[in-house]
């Protein structure tokens, strides 16, 4: 009798065996791994993946085979953390979904910035160097070269070592908010200049705010230069 038990287990067990393991953690994860590896090749991008956290196996009837694909999967995936829903159908139609999440980094060669840098700074006086950023952290890739930021300024603070990136930069205004200028005032015949300081940004032909010297109170002031406004009444 004894002898038989090894060929029970197969007649038995295998089946039901056999349909968990379509659906096991581990092919679950597996069939995860390999959408999101795809979706980066077909995008370019070189990726490391490791999946986080627990993943459960799906159980189905011992008759029946699990099918395991993902579905659904509309939202960005460049993302330190990115999960890949994963649908497991049986042969009757029932089906479930597990979202299987996973750490994700893109290691790429690019800008970074040498050290710290206040907003506001110019991008010709911003320290950059070449070095290797996550472009899954970054979620826009760095920038290649410093020269399209030598006129621009920096639109937030930044920290060495994070890459250089085309949205940390914004177009220099033709006057800067505290910049010194020139307030050229005019009544008839007498034309005088006065020195002041604008008090906000202003591009050529805007009225702004400027302070004049030894004032209290600011004045109206219309932008003709980036030293240069002239007073409005």
């Amino acid at each position: 009798m004894l002898r038989f038990l090894p060929l029970l287990w197969l007649l038995l067990g295998a089946p039901a065996f056999a349909a968990d393991a379509a659906a096991s953690a581990e092919r679950i994860v597996s069939v995860a791994r390999e959408a999101l590896l795809a979706r980066a090749q077909a995008e370019g991008i070189d990726v490391l993946v490791e999946p986080v956290g627990r993943v459960q196996s799906v159980s189905a009837a011992a008759s029946e085979v699990a099918e395991v694909a993902v579905i659904d999967w509309q939202s960005p995936w460049l993302r330190s953390r990115v999960g890949v829903p994963v649908q497991v159908r049986a042969a009757s139609g029932i089906s479930s979904t597990v979202v299987v999440w996973f750490a994700l980094s893109a290691p790429k060669e690019g800008l970074v910035y040498a050290q710290d840098a206040a907003r506001g700074a110019s991008g010709a006086q911003t320290p950059t160097t070449m070095a290797r950023y996550d472009l899954a952290r970054s979620g826009e890739p760095a920038l290649s070269s410093p020269e399209a930021i030598v006129v621009q300024r920096l639109r937030r603070s930044v920290r060495a070592g994070m890459p250089v990136l085309a949205s940390d930069f914004e177009a220099i205004p033709t006057v800067q908010a505290q910049q010194p200028v020139r307030i050229a005032v005019a009544q008839g015949a007498v034309r005088l200049d006065v020195a002041g300081r604008a008090l906000v940004d202003g591009e050529t032909g805007q009225i702004i705010s400027v302070l004049p010297s030894h004032a209290t109170e600011p004045v109206r002031a219309r932008v003709v230069s980036s030293q240069v406004v002239t007073l409005e009444n």
